[in-house]
């Protein structure tokens, strides 16, 4: 972890804003690729980067960097609890409960960690399950609701049209579409 920090911490940027690390270049495509030890890499790479940022913004606010360790650790916390229980009902009452840490610190460590609240993060996780139950599976749509812990599907194609941009249904289409362009090129 502290090859990936110091890693992090030389990571270079073009103008465009892009990578021109080999190292960060290569764990991309192996996920582009689906190596089963991409996702490691990246998940690895991004709390690196998650850890180096937070502790120079917090250093430049006086808070110390085992404030900031702390408070990654309960992020984390929080992060795998939703990321388990995602599809059941929640609430910020319920995973504090969870958590025995109050709603309202909860939220505060959880968006200072990542930037999202843990609802935001909580309806994007459902989102992206049901991004990859839609090309993965033939699962009905109602079935795709249910297991990704939406309550009603008109909710769950409201939200998915306003954050994807466009319905599950056409979502699932658009891919079987492109995929079967790509596989008759």
């Amino acid at each position: 972890m502290a090859e990936l920090q110091r890693h992090a911490d030389q990571c270079i940027l073009n103008r465009a804003g892009q990578t021109t690390d080999p190292v960060v270049i290569l764990g991309f495509e192996s996920l582009s690729r689906e190596d089963g030890d991409a996702e490691t890499f990246c998940r690895s790479l991004m709390h690196a980067f998650l850890v180096r940022s937070l502790t120079v913004v917090k250093e430049n606010r006086g808070i110390s960097r085992e404030k900031v360790a702390e408070e990654h650790v309960l992020g984390n916390r929080i992060k795998e609890y939703i990321d388990r229980h995602y599809h059941e009902p929640l609430s910020l009452q319920e995973i504090g409960n969870a958590l025995n840490i109050s709603p309202y610190y909860l939220s505060h460590v959880f968006k200072g960690m990542s930037g999202y609240s843990p609802i935001q993060y909580l309806l994007r996780r459902r989102l992206g399950e049901a991004q990859t139950l839609l090309i993965s599976t033939d699962l009905p749509i109602i079935d795709i609701t249910l297991m990704t812990g939406f309550d009603t599907q008109n909710y769950f194609n409201a939200q998915f049209t306003k954050h994807v941009g466009v319905s599950p249904k056409r979502y699932r289409d658009n891919y079987v579409i492109g995929k079967s362009k790509n596989i008759s090129s």
